[in-house]
């Protein structure tokens, strides 16, 4: 079996297009072909180890086939394939594939939201994707393969990866997933059962202030945003999409903030609550170049008078974020616009931002159909990345995500 992908500019569409295919019950396959405008410096060497995992001993070749449709009607005549996928790549380079490939079948990758393809494999819901045979209009069904034994079971993985393990893990069956808080079926969760779980909740979005509405409807009105630290904590790395416009990103860095992050995750004593700063500096740092300055002052005072002089040099409206009435009602005083965080209301949460935060809480165990698949332990350190402990060595997919992250890096 012989099966071509379309190259593409971005690596992680034609990576996503083999793995898709390979996840499709496609095999054995022998050799992965990779129809390119042009060679790539890039080394595929990674890749033929990512197939490996899922059990895929395949040769992987880079074809270059020149640019412009006379060329690759002409050179595809030369090209042996059996089955092609054409989502990746130009709209001209799909057309030749129908149009003048030997291949038997020809698929396509529906996503409903197209952005969310740039992601890792897995990471879109299976049930918002369809794979169709284009020349018969057939849909075809997932069938996902084991890994092979001997691998690593203790992963670290992105949150992006952990949702795309999620995602992985429901091809096999119903996935609960269990902590000492609740079991977690549907993945919608709105009665936290303390302040840790709360906060955690806030930061994945199961739960969403009211007020990021009006949040983003200042964006489009092209404000700038400032914020204290506690927004940064709570809302975490959503704050820096709530507060993008058509212009760009509108969140400014501001250095009161991370002088008081910066005090509070230097601290070497033993407090839980030091984990919600680490949090917030982690969310500040994914928004923001820490600022470069001998100024170390924070603190309320601070932040207002950097707000003050901020709102007299901006073009554009300036709004203070936060969810501390006391501060709010000062700078109101002083002729600073602000959104104060108050109303919280249910929302739809990305549990991998969920795990990473609760983490620290509780362990937690990832079940399919009621047996435990892997589990992710309670952490006592500051770790941005989620480890993954595999329990069932044919499920391995934490490791086939930690290779792919790593491959797609590079």
């Amino acid at each position: 079996m012989i099966l071509g992908v379309l190259g593409s500019d971005k690596l992680v569409t034609t990576t996503n297009a083999i793995l898709t295919e390979i996840f499709t019950g496609i095999r054995p396959i022998d050799k992965i072909i990779i129809l390119s405008e042009e060679k790539t410096k890039r080394d595929y060497t990674k890749l033929k180890e990512i197939v490996k995992v899922i059990g895929i001993n395949s040769e992987i070749e880079e074809i270059e086939l020149g640019k412009g449709l006379k060329s690759w009607r002409e050179k595809l005549k030369n090209v042996d394939i059996d089955v092609a996928d054409i989502t990746p790549g130009r709209k001209y380079m799909a057309y030749s594939i129908i149009a003048y490939s030997k291949a038997k079948e020809v698929r396509y990758v529906y996503i409903k939201e197209e952005s969310k393809g740039y992601h890792i494999f897995g990471y879109i819901p299976f049930n918002e994707m369809e794979v169709v045979n284009m020349r018969t209009g057939e849909k075809i069904n997932f069938d996902p393969p084991q890994t092979i034994k001997g691998l690593p079971n203790d992963n670290e993985l992105s949150t992006t990866a952990t949702d795309a393990l999620i995602n992985i893990y429901s091809l096999l069956g119903k996935v609960t997933i269990e902590n000492h808080y609740r079991e977690i079926q549907e993945f919608e969760i709105s009665d936290p059962k303390d302040e840790n779980e709360e906060l955690c909740l806030l930061r994945s979005g199961f739960l969403r202030y009211k007020e990021e509405d009006e949040i983003k409807n200042e964006a489009q009105k092209g404000s700038f945003f400032i914020a204290d630290t506690n927004t940064y904590i709570k809302i975490g790395p959503r704050l820096k999409f709530l507060t993008y416009s058509k212009i760009g990103y509108r969140l400014l860095a501001s250095r009161a903030t991370y002088n008081e992050l910066q005090n509070k995750t230097s601290s070497t004593q033993k407090d839980e609550n030091l984990y919600r700063f680490y949090m917030g500096m982690e969310s500040y740092r994914s928004s923001h170049t820490p600022p470069i300055s001998e100024d170390r002052r924070f603190g309320d005072t601070n932040l207002l008078e950097e707000s003050k002089r901020l709102k007299s040099e901006l073009p554009d409206k300036l709004v203070l974020i936060t969810a501390d009435v006391m501060l709010a009602n000062s700078a109101r005083s002083k002729g600073v616009s602000t959104i104060l965080l108050r109303n919280v209301n249910k929302g739809k949460g990305d549990i991998g931002v969920y795990l990473n935060c609760v983490k620290y809480f509780t362990q937690n165990s990832i079940m399919v159909e009621g047996k435990k698949v892997a589990e992710i332990p309670k952490v006592r350190e500051y770790e941005e990345k989620i480890r993954v402990k595999t329990i069932k060595e044919e499920l391995n997919y934490p490791f086939l995500l930690s290779i792919t992250e790593n491959f797609l890096k590079s």
